[in-house]
């Protein structure tokens, strides 16, 4: 699944964008690098991605940049 949603996401995809996201996230056919869901999430919420929005707000919270996330929830 990681092959596919890179070159979706290569191609623009947006829901391949947060899907690689949580990949990363998780490690889920890839090394775990929260860095790298970071950047996804930024890049696919950037973008419109609802869900990418929501896993970008958690990702400060659970980083405990607590003012960061409460301005993306605005």
């Amino acid at each position: 699944a990681f092959l596919w949603h890179s070159e979706a996401c290569g191609n623009g995809s947006l829901e391949s964008q947060g899907a690689l996201g949580v990949m990363y996230l998780y490690g889920h056919g890839v090394q775990k690098d929260p860095d790298a869901a970071l950047f996804c999430f930024k890049e696919a919420a950037e973008r419109g991605n609802v869900y990418a929005q929501g896993q970008l707000t958690a990702c400060y919270y659970h980083r405990k940049l607590y003012s960061r996330a409460a301005a993306l929830g605005e």
